[in-house]
């Protein structure tokens, strides 16, 4: 037979494994709370996106993209839908150079004409709905290409840059040379979260901005 000692020193450890359990279970019960909770905040997030589409609160009055705002919403979605899914997305940003100088030397209304002309370029030349277009600074444009590879964005990118580096538009009777300079970040490779690749895509653009006008600038 096994002497006191002994037994007590397995109900000790019995104990030990069952007070182990238990705290595991409350943390286990813990993360499925906080699960529950992400997920309906996800849901809720979607629903409000859904009542914004085809809404003047989510269209750049201008260009007929979306605005900043919503974009970035959208963004948010499509990242955590990446993440989940294992798939992956390219963002390409697209900035008018010298566009106050535009504003200025020939009105408001000469550069509405510049922004608008991009806006349905780009239309034209993306997979639309499956890529995703928004204005979302004064003269700057972002694309989302959804399930990508980093390959097949450089080529679009480069494609995009082709057409819009340097382009010409008919303003007051003068035949004017707009350049547009060009970045592009990939998920997963160039970054892991949203604010991580807003970062870097604008960090290469102003780099790229800085060395020239209408430039074209990524990692790889």
């Amino acid at each position: 037979m096994e002497n006191a000692e002994e037994l007590r020193r397995k109900v000790r450890e019995l104990e030990e494994r069952i007070e182990w359990y238990e705290e595991n279970q409350k943390h286990l019960e813990n993360l499925i709370d906080e699960y529950n909770e992400l997920v309906k905040k996800q849901f809720e997030d979607y629903d409000e996106l859904m009542k914004e589409i085809g809404s003047r609160t989510a269209i750049d009055p201008i260009t007929r993209t979306y605005n900043r705002n919503y974009i970035m919403k959208l963004m948010g979605m499509c990242h955590q839908k990446a993440f989940e899914d294992k798939k992956k997305y390219a963002l390409i940003f697209l900035d008018v150079d010298k566009f106050g100088r535009i504003n200025e030397r020939y009105g408001r209304d000469a550069g509405d004409k510049v922004l608008t002309k991009i806006a349905r370029f780009l239309k034209a030349n993306l997979r639309i709905p499956l890529d995703i277009i928004g204005r979302i600074g004064a003269d700057e444009f972002l694309v989302l290409l959804m399930e990508i590879s980093k390959d097949d964005a450089i080529k679009v990118a480069k494609r995009l840059h082709e057409n819009l580096g340097e382009f010409e538009m008919k303003l007051d009777g003068e035949n004017l040379k707009i350049n547009v300079s060009v970045s592009m970040v990939h998920y997963p490779e160039d970054g892991n979260s949203v604010e991580e690749l807003l970062e870097l895509g604008e960090e290469l653009i102003n780099r790229t901005k800085a060395e020239r006008d209408g430039g074209l600038r990524y990692l790889g």
